[in-house]
């Protein structure tokens, strides 16, 4: 239930997460992609994952750049076969869908958002913030491991082919 005055529901615990799209720098910023591979809104990642502000707006945006480089890099190979084949973008390969959004436009983009996850929880997991009066540092909801887990099998699912799991990691 959504607290009055408020415009996001409140987490498990009943605390309300602030929603950082009320800045129009986060509204207004789009990550252009090569063409083939769709944009990225960052109002959209920041409204499915809601990371706080201890990541700067800057270091979120070179993070999903970062994410769409190296998504981009491990799917080439397979952008060159479907260009190849007649498709001139992602969105135009044929997949199923989910509502109205294609499955590996959709998977595209929570691979971006977990692989820029995955870059930030590794920030984390590095920072000793004991000297700076806490003893807490902000994961993004998991490790950079499960990050990068969930990120395997988003990738999995744009080539169309079914992620195997092992012992906790998908190969």
């Amino acid at each position: 239930m959504i607290e009055a005055g408020t415009n996001v529901p409140p987490d498990f615990l009943g605390n309300h997460l602030v929603d950082r799209n009320d800045n129009p720098r986060v509204n207004e910023t789009v990550l252009e992609n090569d063409g083939f591979f769709p944009d990225i809104a960052l109002a959209d990642f920041q409204k499915f994952h809601q990371v706080n502000d201890d990541y700067s707006l800057d270091h979120r945006i070179d993070c999903l750049n970062d994410a769409m480089l190296h998504l981009n890099g491990e799917l080439r190979d397979a952008q060159c076969d479907w260009v190849r084949n007649g498709y001139p973008d992602l969105d135009s390969v044929p997949q199923g869908y989910i509502g109205d959004s294609p499955e590996k436009v959709a998977a595209y983009r929570r691979a971006v958002y977990c692989f820029a996850l995955m870059l930030m929880a590794e920030r984390f997991r590095s920072t000793d913030t004991t000297q700076h009066g806490s003893n807490k540092a902000f994961n993004p909801e998991g490790s950079a491991d499960t990050w990068q887990r969930h990120y395997n099998r988003h990738v999995y699912a744009v080539l169309g082919q079914p992620g195997v799991e092992m012992e906790g990691d998908v190969i």
